[in-house]
């Protein structure tokens, strides 16, 4: 059924094709004006909706564009916030450790050399 349909819509775009031929070659005016008419405000309305669409694309792509560079920003900002706790972490450690060496040197704790 999908051919048939599709041998339809081949038909039906031929006969118009041969129809819109028919009406161009004519030599009446009056038949052939109404047509470029249509043809002119069909070509308008399709670029006005160019239009249209590529002013929407330019202003969503300025969003897009101010979106990429506001999570760059943060990207940023995480990295640098991660590189400092890094480094907290790294003091707050070698604290750690001066702090045990000092309490088993206050406290002369030997350990033991056999069990």
């Amino acid at each position: 059924m999908d051919g048939k349909k599709h041998t339809d819509i081949n038909s039906f775009l031929n006969y118009m094709q041969g129809q819109i031929q028919t009406l161009k070659k004519g030599n009446k005016r009056e038949e052939t004006q109404p047509i470029e008419h249509l043809d002119s405000e069909v070509t308008s309305k399709m670029l006005e909706s160019v239009e249209k669409l590529e002013k929407e694309f330019k202003s969503i792509s300025r969003e897009a564009k101010a979106e990429v560079n506001f999570l760059k920003q943060q990207i940023a900002a995480v990295s640098q916030e991660k590189l400092k706790l890094e480094q907290d972490l790294s003091g707050l450690t070698r604290k750690i450790q001066e702090a045990e060496m000092k309490m088993v040197r206050d406290l002369n704790l030997k350990l033991p050399t056999s069990f």
